[in-house]
């Protein structure tokens, strides 16, 4: 019986600034569970991040890539791009010199590398992408991720693309862009519905940055983590430590949770 659901943010929340899930998030994961609540993972990263990233901690489901969802390892939900679509997108983007990234089912490829893209995959302690520019012809793609520091033109390409793509600047060398629809807050609701519960149970959400709002949205109870923006801490019911100084521990106890 599940008493409850806790949604988790993974960079900047539930791992570290090295992206690691430290012992003490680890045991506090293993702790929700065993007092009946579900933890899930919420994020941009891929299925194959979330994988390894939580590896060893009590997490068997998550919305990934911003709306895939995975209950219990499996696969309930997720929505490919048009590749007619991808095709008007990477056109658009070589023209404007930002590389981007195609995000399949097990693995990612890029068109170029530049700062932004260095600097976003260092700020997520991850290995850049293979470049490979036309990966999306032969592969379903779930994501793109657009690098670029020219915050100014994000406006270009909701206005060409919006009615196709939910597309999020999530920091601020990066954009990302889903089937229109998906997003953290629809992936919750989706998962929501997949799991049939005979009866509302209540919900919570940690997270840190500005694109985790579309999921605060979605929940009952919102908690911000110390080192999140501004927006995000105005949106939330209850504003906890950093992620580096047990924020995660600290939010749970304040829930009576753990």
């Amino acid at each position: 019986m599940i008493k409850g659901i806790v949604f988790f943010d993974l960079d900047g929340t539930l791992l570290d600034k090295r992206s690691h899930l430290n012992t003490a998030n680890r045991e506090a994961l293993f702790k929700l569970t065993e007092n009946g609540y579900l933890p899930v993972v919420v994020t941009g990263r891929a299925p194959w991040e979330i994988r390894e990233l939580t590896a060893g901690g009590d997490i068997h489901s998550y919305i990934g890539l911003n709306g895939q969802i995975v209950f219990n390892q499996k696969i309930v939900y997720q929505s490919t791009i048009e590749k007619e679509i991808i095709e008007e997108v990477v056109l658009l983007s070589n023209r404007l010199n930002h590389p981007l990234a195609f995000y399949g089912k097990e693995t990612s490829k890029i068109t170029a590398i530049d700062e932004a893209a260095v600097r976003l995959y260092q700020l997520d302690n991850a290995a850049l992408p293979e470049i490979m520019p036309t990966f999306y012809r032969k592969e379903d793609i779930l994501m793109l991720y657009l690098f670029s520091k020219d915050e100014e033109k994000d406006q270009l390409y909701q206005t060409l693309f919006g009615n196709y793509l939910t597309i999020i600047r999530d920091t601020p060398f990066s954009v990302a862009m889903t089937a229109i629809g998906n997003s953290k807050k629809t992936g919750i609701k989706n998962l929501m519905n997949s799991l049939s519960l005979k009866e509302n149970v209540p919900t919570y959400a940690f997270g840190d940055g500005n694109n985790d709002l579309p999921m605060f949205e979605a929940v009952d109870y919102r908690i911000a983590m110390g080192n999140g923006t501004d927006k995000i801490k105005k949106a939330a019911d209850f504003v906890t430590k950093s992620n580096e100084d047990g924020g995660i521990i600290h939010g749970l106890h304040h829930l009576n949770l753990i």
